[in-house]
């Protein structure tokens, strides 16, 4: 099955599937069908924490995307999605093999994922806020 339709978009299980997994863990989701949408949510909308997109999409890539999205909203997690069997394509983005969920997946392995992701990034949060609260105490 292919990722993309002829109006540029995700094919609608795909859609639904990254939907209905952070909607039933209880996240508000707001859903795109590409690149442009996402990043006019992105713009308009509340504070992004997570991003699960395919890392080729049309008119730019996942990580490209995922890159103008945290210009806007600091560093959201993201879940990069691949039914690309070749592995090439992922460090032609600098993307680690282990950075990908690769397709098909369940709607387990997804919910396991954005629990990874989220607890990375709040691991990563509070790096930085450690580094910072201690730089601050040194100038005392």
């Amino acid at each position: 099955m292919s990722d993309l339709e002829a109006n540029d978009g995700l094919v609608p299980a795909v859609l639904a599937l990254c939907g209905d997994a952070p909607r039933d863990m209880g996240f508000r989701v707001l859903e795109a069908r590409n690149a442009p949408d996402a990043l006019e949510l992105a713009q308009d909308g509340p504070a992004v924490d997570l991003l699960p997109t395919d890392v080729v999409i049309p008119s730019m890539s996942g990580p490209e995307l995922a890159a103008q999205i945290t210009t806007r909203h600091g560093n959201p997690a993201a879940i990069f999605m691949s039914g690309d069997a070749d592995d090439t394509v992922d460090g032609s983005r600098g993307l680690a093999l282990t950075d990908i969920l690769r397709k098909p997946f369940t709607e387990q392995q997804l919910s396991e994922a954005i629990v990874g992701q989220l607890k990375n990034r709040a691991a990563q949060q509070e790096e930085v806020n450690t580094v910072v609260g201690k730089a601050g105490r040194a100038g005392d």
